[in-house]
């Protein structure tokens, strides 16, 4: 396997094969793994060793060690996930709820805790009703397959989540996205 240099790459450089060997983007892509793990910079699969909150606890397998680390890229937004109240009424939910319906709304139903928050929205946003989506794959599936119809043009990235491709696709809508850029 050829070495690539990681610094001189993003992900979207293996975003298309220059061939037709289905196994050369992945040839390539793990070549840049390889550099990138070596470098101590890749960033993905860390493990965490508490909550995730403005700062967290995560292992290091380069220096085999716990780090303190500031954390950047959390939807944690205004750190709720360690509030003591909500802590408090999450236990109490998961004492009496379980983890879960174990299955989706459309399948299993919604739980009345979903129905209550949904309604108090409603009340708060003085509509007849109000929908939550318990997952961000979900709502973007939902938002956009509920918004554009057919004959619509949705301007999507390239490189954008799944879901947004996904809820394209679901409305009809014609989708485009302007080419990947590639260095010079």
């Amino acid at each position: 396997m050829r070495m690539i240099n990681s610094d001189h790459c993003t992900q979207a450089d293996f975003f298309e094969s220059t061939g037709p060997d289905l196994f050369e983007k992945t040839e390539r892509f793990s070549a840049f793994l390889t550099d990138w793990r070596a470098k101590g910079t890749y960033a993905y699969h860390r493990e965490a060793c508490m909550s995730c909150a403005s700062h967290s606890v995560y292992y290091d397998p380069n220096l085999r060690l716990k780090k303190d680390v500031i954390v950047m890229a959390s939807n944690n937004y205004l750190g709720l996930n360690t509030r003591p109240e909500l802590i408090k009424a999450a236990t109490h939910a998961l004492r009496h709820y379980g983890t879960g319906l174990c299955g989706s709304r459309f399948l299993s139903g919604t739980s009345d805790l979903i129905s209550m928050l949904e309604h108090k929205l409603a009340e708060f946003e003085q509509r007849e009703d109000a929908m939550v989506f318990t997952t961000g794959y979900q709502a973007n599936v939902g938002t956009l397959s509920a918004l554009l119809r057919p004959g619509d043009t949705a301007l999507i990235d390239r490189l954008c989540h799944a879901s947004i491709v996904d809820g394209c696709r679901q409305s009809w809508a014609e989708s485009t996205h302007p080419p990947v850029r590639k260095k010079r």
